[in-house]
């Protein structure tokens, strides 16, 4: 955690003190991404076999460069995670997609080259990520639902209000605002004038005990199956962006954007 601290304060320092020759990339970005939770009690995998959830995100993009090799990087966009557990011994499947509001923080190491004629910034990116659980929905399978209700199916979405009925999962004692480690890279390749394309390839982590809750904290109002919740976030991302360049020290001297 001291170590995230020190690459963002040294980021920001950079932004702060270097001059105002520095460029602006704005933009959107959207992509495609596989998830899963990393549990604290790893005798949890010894019952369930966990996998991975595909998911999307999509957003805007702000990365401030102070020189060509530096720059600061951050984006805010609408992420699905996620996570595939199931028991066999017990016909449980549990399928389910968590709703982000995503706000990763980070430092970019930069190095420019050529493909043929084409100009590339081929680029090292890391920082911590503050992710928002907004909600989400899944889809339960388990023969102890049908002593419940007609079907061994049900479909529910997230509740972090105390359910009366079974198509909501309420999470008791949520930890809505959960922190990430941010690990990647990536290639820029100009285009038109001013226009520019992102490719960026990332791996995301929770850290620390930033959990989603409790082990026993997700209830459907079963007996035998409780969602564990005491875990983290895993995330291997690909997504694209378009990118616009602001050039700062025309917008001083000329007072117009080129």
């Amino acid at each position: 955690m001291k170590n995230i601290v020190k690459v963002v304060l040294v980021g920001v320092f950079i932004g702060i003190y270097m001059p105002a020759w520095s460029q602006l990339l704005i933009g959107v970005k959207a992509g495609f991404q596989m998830s899963k939770i990393d549990y604290n009690d790893k005798d949890y995998y010894d019952e369930y076999e966990i996998g991975f959830k595909p998911g999307y995100n999509a957003g805007a993009v702000l990365n401030y460069k102070v020189s060509n090799t530096f720059s600061l990087h951050t984006e805010l966009f609408y992420s699905s995670k996620g996570k595939v557990e199931k028991k066999d011994q017990y016909n449980v499947k549990n399928v389910v997609s968590y709703n982000y509001l995503d706000l990763p923080l980070m430092l970019r190491v930069s190095h420019h080259g050529k493909i043929k004629k084409l100009r590339v910034e081929y680029y090292f990116n890391t920082g911590p990520s503050f992710a928002y659980w907004l909600g989400g929905k899944g889809k339960l399978h388990s023969g102890e639902l049908s002593e419940y209700i007609d079907t061994n199916q049900l479909k529910y979405k997230i509740d972090f209000k105390e359910a009366s009925h079974y198509d909501n999962l309420y999470v008791e004692e949520p930890n809505r605002l959960q922190m990430e480690l941010n690990l990647g890279g990536g290639f820029i390749f100009d285009m038109a004038r001013g226009q520019k394309l992102m490719i960026d390839m990332r791996y995301a982590f929770g850290i620390g005990q930033t959990f989603l809750g409790t082990k026993a904290g997700g209830d459907f109002g079963l007996i035998e199956y409780h969602d564990n919740l005491e875990g983290v976030n895993h995330v291997i991302s690909l997504s694209a962006a378009y990118l616009y360049e602001i050039d700062v020290r025309r917008i001083l001297k000329k007072g117009k954007i080129r």
